[in-house]
């Protein structure tokens, strides 16, 4: 796994472990960011906030519209994701999922309202 900053993806050597709190199984390992990937990382987001505070209302909506039909799709992949990570029940993680997706489609509703 790489990280993303900026739409370039950077390969880090150390990684940290991710560990199922149930089992106690390594699931999967992340890169460790340092400080400067956290700064670059925020950099970024300033600029492109400043880019997304252009965007009309319209363009605001039609992209988290995108975002909830892509999460909406993926939904239970991440729920067992969010399980497997947490060692939460599947249905308490589902139900986070349909609390996420459907934050992201008001958020859709009330971007065309500003």
């Amino acid at each position: 796994m790489k990280i993303l900053i900026n739409g370039k993806y950077y390969q880090k050597n150390e990684k940290i472990d991710i560990i199922n709190p149930y089992n106690q199984k390594i699931i999967d390992n992340v890169p460790k960011c340092d400080k400067n990937d956290v700064k670059k990382a925020i950099k970024y987001g300033k600029n492109s906030q400043k880019i997304l505070n252009e965007w009309s209302a319209y363009k605001v909506s039609n992209g988290l519209y995108s975002a909830y039909e892509d999460l909406r799709k993926e939904k239970k992949k991440i729920a067992k994701t969010i399980t497997a990570e947490t060692g939460k029940p599947i249905k308490d993680s589902i139900v986070e999922m349909e609390r996420s997706t459907e934050t992201l489609k008001l958020s859709a509703e009330e971007a065309k309202r500003i």
